[in-house]
């Protein structure tokens, strides 16, 4: 499938020059204004996922929404791939909103800050996050949504390791605030989903016996893997009889890497992820300031999500982590 090929070398060759521009940019310029787009970004796609659940205009633009009605999904078609990009996009922007502090002063001074120039940035850019933290929990996806809040609650507590008894109360109030919206559905759904976590991994998905699939294809392209982009042709001659469904991805990036591109790709990956990994562990625990917390933790939530789905393989998902990613080598 050459044509596939090609195409995943441009995508790929677009990343690598979207990771180099991010890294030139926080080398230079720093990252609040990347965080900044991206409070915007997670704002927008909250507000605009809420907005066309709530109102029944079941249409992503001009387009009819085929699925996924009764949840939040923003201008993307699946859920669990609306979660993972608000969340890691929400991730940097609670960061900054948390570098962000408001004067310790009298309160007619301090209502004046909130109302002026600085404190109307501030209090914007924390209106965004509750946004996107909105759009978040009425997607209803199980892993994005655990994910995204554990994110966010690692970037609370790391960046602020001695608020005292405010360092439980507001988080709490932040995630009742982001709540209301899901009043207005049954919130027992997510636990109902959550519920049923095993048995759609091992029955309902296949994805155990997809990735047991693929083991025998690394066996018979063990070097250079099958081509870039040649997943989806290949993988019908090893798919087991009980798996019923169209696999176009594997649901694991990593897995899907090493069958597509072999071992040889697997050894070309991992300078790049060894060095990447160690920059994004020291930013999460904060060896790099308050702000790279949040492009820390937002990485964190793409990788770990792309062990159980092809996050790596969305065009914006992709992009967003080159983003991050090249943000934190910078």
């Amino acid at each position: 499938a050459p044509d596939l090929t090609l195409s995943a070398l441009r995508t790929g060759a677009a990343l690598a020059a979207l990771l180099l521009v991010a890294c030139t940019v926080a080398r230079v310029r720093g990252i609040r204004r990347l965080a900044w787009a991206m409070a915007i970004s997670a704002g927008f796609q909250g507000a605009y996922g809420a907005l066309v659940l709530l109102s029944g205009y079941d249409r992503i633009w001009h387009v009819p929404k085929r699925y996924f009605l009764d949840c939040a999904t923003g201008t993307f078609v699946n859920r669990g791939h609306f979660a993972v990009y608000v969340a890691a996009c929400l991730a940097p922007a609670t960061a900054l909103a948390l570098s962000f502090e408001a004067p310790a002063v009298r309160v007619g001074k301090r209502l004046a800050y909130w109302f002026g120039p600085r404190g109307g940035r501030n209090m914007l850019l924390r209106i965004l996050v509750l946004l996107g933290a909105s759009g978040l929990l009425l997607s209803f996806s199980r892993h994005g949504t655990f994910l995204g809040l554990a994110a966010l609650a690692w970037v609370w507590f790391r960046s602020r390791p001695r608020s005292g008894r405010f360092r439980f109360v507001v988080p709490v109030l932040l995630l009742v605030l982001a709540a209301i919206p899901l009043l207005r559905f049954d919130p027992g759904r997510l636990v109902q989903r959550y519920s049923r976590t095993v048995e759609n991994l091992t029955h309902e998905a296949g994805r155990l016996t997809a990735w047991s699939d693929s083991l025998e294809i690394v066996r018979d392209y063990p070097v250079a893997g099958t081509g870039l982009g040649t997943f989806s042709h290949v993988y019908p001659s090893y798919r087991s009889p009980e798996i019923r469904k169209f696999f176009d991805h594997l649901h694991n990036d990593l897995l899907q890497w090493i069958v597509e591109t072999g071992f040889l790709g697997l050894l070309l990956l991992l300078p790049l992820a060894f060095r990447t990994g160690q920059r994004t562990l020291a930013a999460a625990i904060g060896r790099y300031g308050g702000g790279a917390i949040g492009f820390g933790a937002g990485l964190i939530v793409i990788t770990m999500y792309s062990m159980f789905d092809f996050p790596f393989h969305l065009p914006a998902i992709a992009a967003l982590a080159a983003i991050l990613a090249g943000a934190l080598l910078g």
